[in-house]
């Protein structure tokens, strides 16, 4: 077994190694569903997701939260009152020097006009009021008008507007006009720069987008190197992946090293001038002036540096693995090039499901009735009197047309309207927000799966060049286990969920400058980012595992985790060694990229750009985005061959019957090799038709598969097999088991006819009589040796047989040249004897091993069957017995040893279709 001492824990405390299975093969290609009831959850939350979605739209407009609005709520230019005014008033502007004000709003009367003020004005008792700007319906004379100035009903001054964003902000303002009228010409500007923001913000994305467009053909030139750059990179990995490696460690060292000198020189000196920090004159230099600074950073570096060494010295073989392995991706990735592009597909579902969420996020928010709350509430000017006796603080609801009856002047509190509320809207984003998470992790789980189906098939292929062309395809298609998917994806969200959670509780604590509090909520953050980060790992391989086996979420995590704990040193190097791999490509391209583009552009590109960052910018985000996904199918195809590897080193031996499926580059690492030779076998026939055979196992069929080439087809096969030969050279028949014919496709209807002992050993790589050449069938004739089990130490005739051209007639044959009476020659059934059972149906036969528990009639027996697993029979957690007819039973078995793990006998079964 493919074990070295680190990284393999005692089976029993991981589990077992995986047992080898002749008929696994890679993937399997006939599956069912797993995890049905996830997937039905799944289904049932996007069918009310899409409700929700339905539900917003019919109901929801987004230019409710696009138009302005006044005080009241109403829309300037849409609601009945204000139709023919699209244009909002501020009346006071210098409230709104906040840089809060895009957020919360401005804290002063807002009105609807039908166009902005075109000039300046002031309003001064007994002036004329032609030119206030008052709220709807009221009326000012010039004797009611300071009093309505003074109660908030109308402007006492403005200033000339344009609209921006409908919105009147004034333009070109008169410094002398401003001060001559006692305003405050520093607040006013910090309110117009307040209100601008979404103008600026509006000329700035102009010219951003203006920028992209005009550069266009050097973007698409960036994008175009860093694709093929990408492309390039990753298929000579194979060659410089060592070099990166061990440059990158002993760059390491050398750091740490000079780090480790540096400090102490430093401590050296500090300690021989101990008050040097009292010249400083910031904390910074106070800090790095003291002896003790230097001690602390000698200490981490040497720490540092000493673990770093072990690593090196104690890991070097287990790093020239995680190189190999990435060499191997390479590889994979190569014979495989359509996966590289693969994971646009689910990047731009990813991004249709981000779209959507946003796009019911909105409508949600415009769902339902205003909502208005109380705000500028000051408990200094709103007493009990100004307030009519009524409670009122800020952030409480109000009703906008009653308000101004409850608080009035002195008061300046005022009832806003916030956002349009419906009772379920929060319930309805919360759920969105759920749907936001659980599809994208879900897609991703999709990705990462086929992906591992595609790198296991290639894996897994015996021979690399008969991989399947369309193996992403192929593996797509067989990638329906979305139950399990939906499973792994729905743990994530739950973990992102709570910290959300988290993130939010923290945001709200903040205020109260707990330190115990904040230390809690530290802790708690890092925790659940860690188990997050866990998770992810535990279910990219439980989909590993799933693509691979086609089991369910729990058993295929299982399986992964204790795959992977019994080699959890090879796990970490890789790990760490190729997210460093992959970190320093990905900076290098991103750098190169980018680079490259500043100079076209600068010095080639005649393209006239208002910032010369954007499309430099723009290429660097395109190049970080396209590297990540090339490295995310390199980094899947990696931990997908490191599984398979693993599984590999524990499922085969290199024997010919189990032959490693890794590569050269890796058995070489491991000092492994294939002995595809078997010693114990004749020279095989030119045309692959018969052999002969002498051997101590039963499954010599694998060795005559391992030593075929990969391009011949697999035929029917039968095979049977005797002990190991005595003295005289001849077979020792009490160790004889059963001749068994194996199931393979092409494989005739298998007679219930059972075999007498001392059938021969036979083994047969038919090839159809269609595709033989006459020489080629004269060639194929095989003899057919048969000896009695009481001559077994003396030669005797031996009759030939023809290997005859149909395989009905062939078996048929063969069955005729046995005797009927196995049992009778062999013992008498009785009562606790064990005995192997065969059930035959037309398709394949199975072969059973139990324990006779009583006899139930003239020919029939109970029987209590074990379970056979790697050459021991266990007892299955359940009772398993059956009433057998004496015909089935075609061997009563010697005495088996019994011990704590497991039923063992003196014979072998390897030969045997058993279960």
């Amino acid at each position: 077994m493919c074990v070295d001492g680190g990284g393999r824990s005692n089976n029993d405390q991981y589990w077992e190694p995986i047992r080898y299975d002749p008929d696994f093969h890679g993937p399997l290609k006939h599956r069912s569903c797993t995890d049905v009831i996830c997937l039905f959850i799944f289904i049932v939350f996007i069918g009310c997701w899409a409700g929700i979605g339905i539900y917003a739209f019919v109901n929801g407009d987004p230019n409710k939260l696009l138009v302005p609005r006044d005080s009241d709520g109403n829309r300037c230019g849409f609601d009945v009152i204000v139709r023919d005014k699209p244009n909002l008033f501020f009346f006071d502007l210098t409230k709104c020097a906040t840089p809060s004000v895009a957020f919360t709003g401005c804290s002063t009367p807002q009105v609807c006009v039908e166009k902005c003020p075109e000039t300046a004005y002031y309003y001064t008792p007994g002036a004329s009021v032609a030119n206030l700007i008052c709220k709807y319906g009221v009326r000012p004379t010039v004797s009611t008008a300071e009093d309505l100035i003074e109660n908030g009903n109308c402007a006492r001054w403005a200033l000339p507007s344009q609209p921006v964003l409908r919105r009147c902000l004034p333009q070109n303002v008169d410094a002398n006009w401003i001060n001559s009228h006692q305003l405050n010409l520093t607040t006013i500007e910090e309110a117009i720069s307040s209100l601008t923001v979404f103008s600026q913000a509006q000329q700035v994305g102009y010219d951003i987008v203006n920028d992209i467009v005009n550069s266009w053909r050097e973007i698409l030139l960036g994008v175009a190197i860093c694709i093929v750059g990408s492309i390039i990179y990753i298929f000579i990995l194979r060659w410089i992946a060592a070099i990166l490696v061990w440059l990158s460690i002993l760059g390491a060292i050398a750091a740490l090293s000079f780090g480790v000198y540096w400090a102490y020189s430093q401590y050296r000196y500090y300690s021989d001038n101990p008050y040097a920090h009292e010249k400083a004159s910031n904390w910074f230099q106070e800090l790095i002036m003291k002896s003790g600074t230097w001690m602390g950073l000698l200490i981490a570096f040497s720490i540092l540096l000493a673990i770093l060494l072990l690593v090196v010295i104690f890991l070097r073989k287990r790093i020239v693995l995680a190189i190999a392995l990435i060499k191997e991706g390479s590889k994979a990735v190569g014979a495989t090039t359509a996966a590289l592009f693969f994971p646009v597909i689910p990047w731009i579902l990813q991004l249709g499901v981000i779209a959507y969420v946003l796009a019911v996020a909105v409508y949600i928010s415009t769902v339902g009735n205003p909502l208005y709350e109380v705000r500028d509430f000051s408990s200094n000017e709103c007493n009990t009197a100004a307030c009519n006796n009524n409670t009122v603080q800020n952030g409480d609801t109000c009703d906008v047309n009653t308000f101004s009856s409850i608080c009035s002047s002195p008061c300046p509190a005022q009832c806003r309207f916030i956002q349009m509320s419906d009772s379920y809207a929060i319930y309805l984003h919360i759920f969105n927000g759920v749907g936001l998470f659980w599809g994208v992790f879900f897609i991703s789980a999709l990705c990462e799966m086929i992906l591992a189906s595609t790198f296991a098939t290639w894996y897994w292929t015996f021979n690399k060049s008969n991989v399947p062309f369309f193996t992403v395809t192929t593996a797509t298609l067989r990638t329906f286990r979305y139950g399990t998917l939906a499973f792994g994806s729905l743990i994530i969200t739950i973990c992102r969920i709570i910290r959300v959670i988290l993130e939010y509780i923290d945001h709200k604590l903040k205020k109260y400058e707990n330190p115990v509090t904040k230390a809690i909520m530290c802790c708690m953050k890092c925790f659940f980012w860690c188990l997050e980060s866990f998770l992810r790992f535990i279910n990219r391989n439980a989909y590993i595992m799933c693509a691979i086996h086609g089991k369910n979420f729990c058993i295929s995590a299982k399986d992964a985790f204790s795959l992977l704990m019994r080699n959890i040193l090879r796990v970490f190097v890789l790990d760490k060694i190729t997210d460093f791999i992959f970190f320093l490509s990905k900076i290098a391209i991103v750098v190169g990229v980018s680079a490259s583009i500043y100079s076209i552009i600068v010095y080639v590109s005649q393209t006239e750009i208002t910032y010369i960052f954007v499309p430099v910018v723009f290429v660097a985000v395109c190049a970080y985005f396209i590297c990540t996904v090339f490295f995310t199918v390199y980094t899947m195809a990696i931990d997908t061959l490191f599984l398979c590897f693993l599984e590999d080193c524990e499922r085969n031996d290199g024997s010919p019957e189990k032959p490693y499926f890794m590569s050269k580059g890796l058995m070489q690492v491991l000092n492994k090799k294939n002995n595809l030779t078997n010693d114990n076998a004749q020279n095989q026939s030119p045309n692959g038709s018969i052999q002969v055979t002498a051997t101590n196992d039963l499954n010599t069929h694998d060795a005559v598969e391992a030593s075929t080439p990969s391009t011949s087809t697999v035929h029917p096969v039968v095979s049977a097999s005797c002990g190991p030969p005595t003295s005289s050279g001849n077979c020792n028949f009490e160790t004889l088991l059963l001749g068994c014919v194996r199931q393979h496709q092409g494989t005739p209807k298998i007679p219930k006819k059972r075999l007498a002992p001392g059938a021969a050993v036979i083994t047969a790589n038919r090839i159809p009589s269609a595709s033989l050449t006459e020489t080629q069938r004269k060639q194929s004739q095989q003899k057919v040796i048969r000896r009695d089990s009481t001559s077994s130490d003396t030669d005797s005739e031996v009759p030939t047989y023809q290997d005859s051209d149909d395989p009905e007639e062939f078996l048929d044959e063969l069955r005729n040249s046995v005797e009927n009476d196995f049992v009778d020659d062999h013992g008498t059934i009785e009562v606790n004897r064990w005995v192997l059972v065969q059930y035959a149906t037309k398709k394949t036969t199975k072969y059973y091993v139990g324990k006779v528990i009583e006899k139930n009639g003239a020919d029939e027996w109970q029987i209590k069957f074990a379970r056979f697993r790697t050459n021991k029979f266990i007892w299955p957690n359940v009772e398993d017995e059956d009433i057998v007819d004496s015909a089935n039973i075609v061997r009563i078995l010697p005495e088996p040893t019994e011990d704590r793990r497991g039923i063992t006998f003196s014979v072998k079964f390897d030969g045997l279709n058993l279960c």
